[in-house]
């Protein structure tokens, strides 16, 4: 074959000793530039002729893991030049990897790239703003490189690529322009290129992983091939090794781990599988230092596998990337994700009941868009509800078939519930109350042994003794109603009360509970305990007396009043025994059977009987307790922190580790089944609400635009020929469009039909889904308008519904190709490793991926895109298990594309909730919390206001940000082009109005700006311009001497700046309220001017695209005219 000729020739395998500076010029120059004229080389020179008798597939010895590559080869000539350009650019980056720092920076000069950065530069304004232009030169200038580059590199990984730009950029700010990225960094990049091909080549040879363990263990299939290796990526040793006789062997000692020729299975231990794959962002302080309880878990190296694993149970979300994922093995979803599939199925009923209520009364109910607003007949199909599910109550059948197959739909919905619920055991029958025995038993024995460490240590127990008195009155009254045979019967329906409707006629449900004790003497009624034991009949009989009858209902009503959070289960368990606490017991209407057991149509006009509205906070309360009850068993939470303490101290940890790690458990634990609020109805709490709500109307009137990076993240998330055949079939194939429906039974892009856009940007912790009272039903309705004329709810909507449609095309085509071990070939295609990881690190495991790439009722369009189908699985033999794995994927993979922060995302102070050590918290009187020992729980609403537009940038963090860095993005080059150009954008169309900021600003400022709008690296940028406005704000910058201005006009003197710097700490809220002090101080002073102006900035629905222009005449007006 003749020689190329016109690229320099590099020797195989050089000592270290024999390079020089020409050679690393060469290796550099050539691993830019050479893969192109490979690609022309081989596309038009030897591969034109094809040969009908040679066949690549059996040509590829010491080359599968290239088979992508190389099974293009049209005859022996092209097989061997291709392999020839594998083996050079593997060199390359030996030589590259071994050359010092000194000989890689003057080859950097001679590559011509480099120097078209200069002219970015310009004169030098400072050296910080002179780094930042050339920085951004170079790495302009590095991004068309690598588009030009790593297509045509068989041996390039998108990390390598992305760490080129990356590292590109800060070499340019670091020496101006004249080197490339630095060559120490860069090293290390390509020694983990070769550490990776190592992996990948023995994961392609037939090693099969199939489960693991909580405790780490791996089990692999007996399908192995011999002298075959499983690698590990972080220290590139060898995991285990199989021996020419097919045992699995021990690398390090030789010792057999198994026999893999007698067992159908092998097993061997993997190191820290639960713990997030380490990379040099997720490694770094500033990633550790926005630490949360998940990070803290997951990045601790001395905890015990078992515990990151109940962590990763509990609450992850598929948004980081775990070590065992690297070798594709994947875990069952988490309780926080199966319990967000669960929307989906009382969305489904909602969508039959509108299609039955139009078809019932001829009365059509428009959607615009399918956004969920229902403009007409709203309020009628609201009554339709109400009217048939108060018959379906009274057990009345409705005259119209239709509504009675509406009344039919809404009790199969209950059924489903009641059936699993009492499978669980966490209905009020047999398997309730002995499950409820094993909890307290369980609490018990925990109480006891503090009792017991405090008597040897010559302190008082006595407070632990009463605490222990109390658990054992409550075992004994489970005990009695279990011998009494006591079962769920009637009707399952949950109850909840409406507060607004018994403060308006409160006296008359008094009279009807007082009627019904009455009438019914001796059934359980609301009393039926005293200290812990069953009344007997004779003092239920003295108890009826009707002044005795009246006392007992007024205290019924009272305590329906006085309830705390309707929703925190295990709350409820600890008073659940007092004279007239019935209620706080049966009040837990999701899972416990009620002792008040008044028939529920006599207190219709007291509940809530919206049906939707009652399945919507059903589901989204009890979904998490039950799934928690299928991951961690029946012991609930003390059991599960039980389970940590023993791990952690058999692993040699002290207690202090049990308390911190019991305190981050015990967080996500809240967060995830909603109960983190724990006294919604204090006065903070309240305040913290209309605080928040106010600063949302007053800051986020142009939100919809920064949502237009979510589009350039859809673009992160997947092949570009997914996009397109997206974007074509929408237009051309109408089944392309009917794909979005996945995202709505998978219980994503709800957010309309939720009223809860706007926790995108903001928190709302408080745990009422009802929004009772006059102010919470009419605040919920104007931000639901508000997010409707902003644009961020229709945006967010479009947004979810496209990823939705490309979504479910990835994983079916990841699957088919995973099964078929195949991927298919092109510009910008993801390889076969890449796939399995993304498989597992969305939660599908390799039997999924079996029953979706064979059984699954898929359609292709005709572009080409996978059309899910997944209401069909079930009936062409795919198992529950796999349909919800499916469903799973979907959910959380659209929730981490269309950002909205999760559990994991958070950090604990973001709930308005702090732990404080119980030996500091005990000096101002706290009391030791019930749950973590060794802390004092803290809970005040207004703790929380200073992160209230943090929940995006939170979830950036670790979706975006150390997603690249884990090298888990599937399009990172046009994610970050697509990302910095959209966020431009958003500036474009954010000063639509105002276009002389855009022209007055400087060119770094706009890339600053873009920047910090793409999410790239939401949460640190936005901690930059807040030090950079208070450091300005202070006199500390200048325009003289920092690269970037503040995003606003900053005042440095007078109380302006103060209030200022203040504010920037406090939250948008508190810096409203501190706005307002000062609009108000100015005119006191009889600055009249200023004062006006400044409250004019503080009233609500100013920032509106559509008003912004009316506040700014009004303010303009002002200034000249007073």
């Amino acid at each position: 074959m003749a020689t190329k000729g016109f690229l320099p020739r590099i020797t195989l395998n050089p000592k270290q000793e024999d390079i020089g500076l020409g050679k690393v010029i060469a290796a550099q120059f050539g691993y830019n530039y050479d893969p192109i004229h490979e690609y022309l080389y081989n596309e038009y020179v030897v591969g034109t002729e094809h040969d009908p008798e040679y066949n690549a597939l059996e040509d590829l010895e010491g080359y599968e893991m290239y088979s992508q590559h190389l099974l293009s080869a049209q005859n022996a000539d092209h097989m061997a030049s291709l392999k020839r350009g594998i083996d050079e650019n593997i060199e390359r980056r030996k030589i590259i990897g071994q050359a010092g720092l000194g000989y890689n920076l003057m080859a950097g000069f001679f590559d011509p790239v480099n120097l078209l950065a200069l002219p970015f530069g310009g004169p030098m304004v400072g050296i910080g703003r002179s780094m930042i232009r050339v920085g951004a030169g170079v790495g302009a200038t590095q991004v068309g490189q690598e588009l030009l580059r790593h297509p045509f590199d068989p041996v390039s990984t998108m990390q390598e690529t992305a760490t080129n730009i990356g590292m590109a950029t800060v070499a340019g700010m670091a020496f101006g322009g004249v080197f490339s990225i630095p060559m120490t960094r860069k090293s290390h990049a390509m020694a983990k290129v070769l550490n990776d091909m190592d992996e990948a080549t023995a994961a392609s040879k037939g090693i099969s992983v199939k489960s693991i363990s909580p405790e780490g263990k791996v089990t692999v299939s007996k399908k192995v091939a011999a002298n075959k290796e499983i690698v590990s990526r972080e220290t590139n040793q060898p995991v285990a090794r199989v021996g020419d006789d097919f045992t699995l062997k021990n690398n390090d000692t030789g010792e057999t781990i198994a026999d893999t020729t007698t067992s159908k299975e092998v097993e061997f231990d993997l190191t820290d599988p639960f713990g997030m794959a380490r990379s040099w962002w997720t490694d770094s302080w500033m990633y550790k230092g926005i630490t949360t309880p998940m990070k803290r878990a997951l990045q601790n190296p001395n905890l015990p596998d078992v515990v990151k694993f109940m962590f990763v149970k509990l609450a992850s979300d598929s948004g980081i990337k775990l070590n065992l994922h690297k070798y594709g093995i994947s875990i069952d979803p988490s309780v926080y994700q199966k319990s967000k599939i669960r929307e989906g199925e009382w969305v489904s009923v909602y969508d039959k009941l509108v299609k039955l209520y139009t078809r019932d009364t001829k009365q059509k109910i428009y959607n615009p868009g399918g956004f969920d607003y229902n403009i007409t007949n709203n309020k009628a199909f609201i009554n339709w509800l109400e009217d048939l599910e108060l018959k379906r109550i009274k057990g009345e059948k409705s005259e119209s078939p239709t509504a009675n197959a509406a009344q039919t739909l809404l009790t199969k919905f209950w059924e489903t519930w009641r059936v699993r619920l009492d499978e669980a055991g966490l209905l009020g029958g047999k398997n309730y109350l002995n499950n409820s025995i094993k909890r307290l038993e369980i609490k018990i024995d925990k109480k006891q042994k503090i009792a017991d460490a405090l008597i040897r240590q010559n302190k008082s127990a006595n407070k632990v003794n009463a605490e222990i008195k109390k658990l054992k009155q409550q075992v004994e009254t489970y005990k009695q109603r279990l011998i009494a045979g006591e079962e769920q019967s009637g009707m399952y329906l949950p109850r909840y009360w409406s507060m607004s409707k018994i403060s308006a006629n409160r006296n008359k449900l008094v009279d009807i509970i007082a009627k019904y004790y009455t009438e019914n003497p001796l059934t359980s009624g609301f009393v039926n305990t005293k200290n812990g034991k069953n009344l007997t009949e004779k003092e239920l009989r003295l108890l009826n007396s009707e002044e005795s009858i009246r006392l007992r209902a007024e205290s019924t009503v009272k305590a329906i009043e006085n309830k705390g959070d309707i929703y925190d289960i295990e709350a409820q368990d600890i008073v659940a025994n007092t004279m007239f606490d019935g209620f706080i017991e049966i009040s837990s209407k999701h899972i416990k059977q009620r002792n008040l057991d008044i028939p529920t149509y006599l207190v219709a006009d007291f509940i809530e009987m919206n049906p939707v509205s009652v399945m919507k906070a059903y589901t989204g309360k009890i979904a998490p307790h039950y799934e928690w009850s299928q991951q961690f068993g029946k012991g609930g939470l003390e059991q599960a922190l039980g389970n940590i303490e023993e791990a952690i101290l058999k692993a040699g940890l002290g207690q202090k580790t049990v308390q911190r790690v019991h305190r981050d458990f015990v967080s996500l634990y809240d967060r995830v089944m909603k109960t983190v609020v724990k006294e919604p109805h204090a006065l903070n709490q309240k305040i913290r609400r209309v605080l928040m709500d106010y600063s949302t109307l007053n800051f986020l009137g142009s939100a919809g635009f920064s949502t237009l990076p979510d589009y350039a993240k859809i673009m992160m998330e997947h092949e570009m020929g997914t996009v397109f055949k997206t974007l074509s079939g929408l237009f051309r194939d109408n089944r392309v469009s009917l794909n979005k429906s996945e995202a709505r039974i998978a219980g994503e892009a709800l957010e309309i039909l939720m009223g809860d856009t706007h926790l995108r940007f903001s928190d709302d912790m408080i745990n009422n889904p009802f929004g009772d009272g006059f102010y919470a039903k009419g605040m919920d309705k104007v931000k639901q308008g508000f997010f409707f004329l902003n644009g961020l709810a229709p945006l967010t909507n479009i947004a979810k519904r496209l990823d939705s449609i490309m979504r479910g095309h990835t994983i079916i085509d990841y699957c088919v190709n995973v099964k078929k071990g195949v991927s298919q070939k092109g510009m910008f295609k993801t390889s076969l490793k890449f796939q399995r990881e993304w498989l597992a690190r969305n939660n599908i495991s390799q039997k999924m991926i079996d029953e979706i790439a064979e059984k699954a009722g898929w359609e292709k369009s005709n572009q080409g895109l996978y059309l899910a189908n997944s209401e069909t699985w079930l009936k062409r033999g795919v198992s529950q298990e796999t349909l919800d794995g499916f469903r799973s994927s979907m959910n959380s993979g659209i929730s981490n594309t269309i950002l909205m922060g999760t559990p994991a995302d958070k950090p604990i102070a973001v709930d308005g909730v702090f732990y404080v050590p119980y030996s500091i918290g005990r000096l101002f009187g706290m009391k030791q919390d019930n749950r973590v020992q060794g802390y004092s729980r803290i809970e005040n609403g207004l703790l929380s206001l200073p992160f209230q537009f943090l929940s995006y940038s939170f979830a950036a963090a670790n979706k975006i940000t150390a997603s690249y860095a884990q090298g888990t993005v599937t399009n990172p080059i046009i994610g970050v082009l697509g990302a910095m150009g959209l966020g431009y954008m958003s500036l474009e169309i954010k000063y639509a109005m105002y276009p002389y900021i855009l022209d007055e600003m400087s060119w770094q400022d706009k890339m600053a700006r873009a920047f910090d709008a793409s999410g790239l690296m939401a949460l640190h940028s936005d901690l930059l311009y807040s030090v950079l406005n208070n450091a300005t704000a202070l006199g500390y910058v200048t325009d003289e001497n920092f690269a970037i201005s503040p995003k606003y006009a900053v005042p440095t003197e007078g109380a302006e700046k103060r209030i200022d710097v203040a504010g920037q700490w406090i939250g948008p809220a508190g810096g409203l309220v501190m706005d307002i002090g000062l609009g108000l101080y100015q005119l006191h002073q009889e600055d009249y001017v200023e004062g006006s102006q400044t409250l004019i900035n503080t009233v609500p629905g100013r920032s509106m695209w559509f008003t912004k222009g009316l506040f700014s005449d009004m303010r303009r007006h002002i200034r000249n005219n007073f």
